[in-house]
């Protein structure tokens, strides 16, 4: 195997490792949520927050440290892959929004 393509490989297995610790931070978050408002302990919900944040930022870091030059096609299909799971961050900020702050009806 050539050594671009064995670094092309690298490359990838990099950016599907770091999507994976994005989106098992933003479980983890959810978890702290959840059991922050079992517990009725609003320091767990803030810090999962935080982890939610953090994980964010760390993703865009590792995404624009190991970022190949592509052409305009190349660059559509590696925004949807890459990028996609960037949308748990804002939903999941909506759902936290919702589960603290909103009062149910009864």
């Amino acid at each position: 195997m050539s050594e671009n393509k064995t670094l092309e490989l690298a490359m990838i297995r990099t950016k599907l490792a770091n999507q994976r610790t994005l989106l098992l931070f933003v479980s983890t978050g959810f978890a702290l949520a959840a059991v922050s408002k079992i517990y009725k302990y609003k320091l767990l919900g803030i810090l999962g927050v935080i982890i939610i944040i953090l994980s964010a930022i760390q993703y865009i870091i590792v995404n624009n440290i190991s970022h190949i030059k592509k052409t305009f096609g190349e660059k559509i299909s590696t925004f949807a892959w890459y990028w996609l799971p960037m949308i748990t961050v804002p939903l999941s900020a909506m759902v936290l929004y919702l589960h603290f702050y909103i009062k149910k009806k009864r």
